[in-house]
């Protein structure tokens, strides 16, 4: 029972550690611990505190949302997507809409008084009122106002100033530390009767988010005095019967004694608790450089949140492309929730990878800081870990990004120089981005997604460009599609034609009518030339496959689907593709029945009566099946499959 016990207790302890969320460290910060040694142990605080990662909701609902997109791009209906997907996952922790209360804590120590200009009333301010001066940073609410467009506003009430009766070297430096400090100034105001269920926003029994601002000089990055977000703990401290849940810890001022409270650090704490990762970059030894240049509020502490953020937060809903040429508007996002999305893959029903996503940036509102004006086009790839629990790649600590700022310069300064953005990262009226410029819109494994985006206009409140995926023989198959080449080479050897006018169709199934003429071609090597319409009492003179069916029938390739019939509109088996296509190849029906042996496929019974076709397609080397040691026999075929059975079995290619 002890064993269990500590086992427990240790499996508490790192749950607590990968929610928390740390404050970026200055330039000069990781300078000085370069050369004092400590910055390897720092990095490794700061890696199990998990702040690199978003939450799981976030990337649980962005999966969602990504399908969605897919599906509508693959023409399904509203209808027909809310049949084929289940429900999006209800959000956990702090809500990023509507309003939401939020407690702050002022705390100060016997040793270290707050600044005399940091009143309740004026810290209370900057948090949930106007605070002072102009945007971005005046206040907590107003700087989410305006990133959310208006769909989430922060309320709440700043508590304190509660002053300690002894020195702030009293507190000890542990979670338990921290967590019984934050309780003893919240037991002094639960006797003073405030309400604190107020700030259980969705009702589930947890205070969703807690400010702690604290008094005096901050320690080094990651250590106990430092900026970070994290989770309460102790799950048995209530208040009016709530528990606590996400908490924020930052310093009152960083130059203290002197200066002032700054909202800007609990503006980055409370990405955190609505769910963002860091995208800064905490190891330089470990993956490329320079997190996303400082350019974002999770980042270097600077402007609003991008797109991608904002997506996984649900404040936007871009408009998604993934084939054709497109002329596109943004105003500008500072004040609009204009975005795009670029997803070639999604046609193909692989939404849940590496996309690109476009904002015009214009230097209005919480981008007032920024270094320039014009469209930032960010490489996202987010493919899921093995558990499909959180995204595969972060911004510090793998061999590419989860987030990475396309540089419209070409000088890769972020990525492996000062890692610092500039007005050169922006694009603007003479930049072009494609599968030849530098950067380029590739893959990282190299593959050609066929993005361009040029004929971009110059800044301003309104830019407009060019999305297009030039260079394929069908608009909807994309450069680098993994059926590409297939395609092309039976539309160059005059075996398909395609569905439409510049059409592939690469994610239809194949009938049994459509089956006729692909092979009628591929073994004639042109259409069959006249038709009578009286072998199949189902195919009349009116069917275009008509004299390639009745050509089928001739070379001994199909008996029909039943007696007189030929049942043109079915769709094509895996195991009826098997025998179409061995019959074809071999000149006739040599290969029928049940396997002699034992099935190469563990999903294909021996006794299966398409079983030797199957095996004969096995030794052709015209299959290898759908999975490890599966065929998905019954699975129709898609006409991008079928292009890679034809064009291996008739065109030799591997």
């Amino acid at each position: 029972m002890k064993q269990i016990l500590i086992t427990i207790i240790l499996l508490l302890l790192v749950f607590c550690n990968l929610s928390l969320a740390l404050e970026p460290p200055t330039k000069e910060q990781l300078e000085e611990y370069k050369r004092d040694g400590s910055l390897g142990s720092r990095i490794a605080e700061a890696k199990g505190l998990g702040n690199h990662l978003p939450s799981q909701s976030a990337v649980a609902r962005a999966q969602y949302k990504l399908k969605r997109i897919s599906l509508q791009m693959q023409g399904m209906s509203s209808q027909e997507i809310g049949q084929a997907l289940a429900p999006p996952p209800a959000w956990q922790g702090m809500p990023t809409s509507g309003p939401v209360k939020v407690l702050a804590l002022l705390i100060a120590f016997q040793d270290t008084p707050q600044i005399v200009s940091d009143t309740q009333a004026s810290v209370n301010s900057k948090l949930f009122v106007d605070g002072e001066g102009s945007p971005p940073y005046e206040s907590l609410r107003n700087f989410y106002r305006r990133s959310s467009y208006n769909q989430l506003e922060i309320q709440g009430n700043a508590l304190g100033w509660y002053t300690t009766p002894y020195p702030r070297s009293n507190v000890v430096e542990t979670t338990q530390g921290r967590q019984n400090l934050i309780k003893e100034a919240l037991n002094y105001y639960e006797a003073l009767g405030h309400d604190f269920a107020q700030y259980d926003n969705d009702s589930d029994g947890i205070i969703d988010y807690l400010i702690v601002i604290w008094t005096g000089s901050h320690g080094a990055w990651s250590s106990f005095w430092w900026g970070y977000k994290t989770w309460f703990g102790d799950s048995t401290f209530r208040l009016d019967g709530k528990r606590l849940g996400d908490y924020s810890w930052q310093w009152e001022s960083y130059n203290y004694p002197s200066g002032a409270f700054d909202p800007k650090v609990v503006i980055h704490e409370t990405g955190h608790a609505l769910g963002l990762p860091d995208y800064y970059d905490y190891d330089d030894a470990v993956g490329p450089d320079g997190g996303v240049g400082d350019l974002d509020m999770m980042d270097g502490n600077k402007g609003d949140h991008n797109c991608f953020s904002k997506f996984l937060l649900d404040w936007i809903s871009p408009q998604a492309y993934g084939l054709g040429t497109h002329a596109v508007m943004l105003n500008s996002s500072g004040t609009s929730q204009d975005a795009i999305v670029v997803m070639p893959g999604a046609v193909q029903g692989n939404p849940f990878g590496e996309f690109f996503m476009i904002q015009n940036r214009n230097r209005v509102g919480n981008d007032t800081p920024f270094p320039g004006d014009g469209l930032l086009i960010w490489h996202v790839d987010a493919r899921l870990n093995a558990g499909g629990t959180n995204f595969l790649y972060d911004n510090s600590d793998t061999e590419h990004k989860l987030l990475r700022l396309m540089e419209a310069d070409g000088l890769e300064e972020i990525e492996f120089g000062n890692g610092i953005g500039d007005a050169g990262d922006y694009f603007v009226a003479g930049k072009t981005f494609g599968p030849n410029t530098s950067p380029n819109s590739n893959r990282y494994d190299g593959g050609l997604t066929g993005l361009l985006v040029d004929n971009i206009s110059t800044p301003g409140a309104t830019m407009s460009f060019n999305v297009s995926f030039p260079g394929g023989l069908f608009i909807d198959v994309p450069i680098g599609y993994w059926a590409e080449t297939y395609i092309d080479a039976i539309f160059n050897a005059g075996i398909t034609q395609g569905c439409d006018e510049s059409l592939y169709c690469p994610l239809t199934n194949v009938t049994r009518e459509q089956m006729a003429s692909f092979l009628v071609r591929a073994v004639d090597g042109t259409d069959a030339a006249s038709c009578t319409g009286a072998v199949f009492i189902d195919v009349p003179l009116s069917n275009p496959h008509c004299a390639n069916i009745e050509r089928l029938r001739a070379l001994g390739i199909t008996t029909g689907c039943g007696p007189n019939t030929y049942c043109p509109g079915h769709t094509v088996s895996r195991e009826q593709m098997a025998a179409f296509i061995v019959r074809a190849v071999e000149g006739g029906q040599n290969f029928e029945g049940s396997c002699i042996g034992p099935s190469p496929f563990s999903d294909v019974l021996a006794t299966n009566p398409f079983c030797r076709n199957i095996e004969r397609l096995v030794n052709r080397g015209i299959t290898q099946g759908c999975a490890a040691g599966m065929y998905c026999p019954s699975d129709s075929v898609l006409r991008d499959q079928m292009a890679a059975f034809l064009a291996r079995a008739f065109l030799g290619m591997p």
